[in-house]
């Protein structure tokens, strides 16, 4: 038996706006590269944001936890965007995207985000 999380309600996807304070960034494995972030955010000034970031629920009411796309969270502040698009995702997608940038790191990230705490403390 593994100790995968199975697909839940909770898991389901919904698109958010949220502004760039409700987001949480914690610690990163991969930090965003100034020469990445200016390309990023002149094209962003130009197109918008094209493909949201993910999320999940944090530990505080109303904030988000950064699973994925710091690189383009970083440009949309940059570039002092009001609002940012975020996918929300649950525990299994969280936890598969958190372990799959610690096996490529060979190190070993814990996503301190409230649902996967919530999940290390049921184990």
């Amino acid at each position: 038996m593994t100790d995968t999380p199975q697909n839940t309600p909770s898991d389901a996807l919904r698109s958010v706006a949220l502004a760039p304070g409700q987001i949480e960034v914690g610690e990163r494995l991969r930090k965003a590269k100034p020469h990445r972030v200016a390309v990023l955010a002149a094209d962003m000034q130009v197109q918008g944001q094209l493909q949201p970031i993910l999320v999940c629920e944090a530990e505080t009411a109303g904030k988000y936890q950064l699973v994925d796309g710091g690189q383009r969270l970083a440009a949309l502040i940059a570039i002092k965007a009001a609002f940012v698009e975020a996918v929300v995702v649950g525990i299994a997608r969280c936890l598969a995207e958190t372990q799959s940038v610690s096996q490529a790191w060979r190190g070993s990230a814990k996503c301190p985000c409230a649902c996967c705490k919530r999940a290390r403390s049921r184990s």
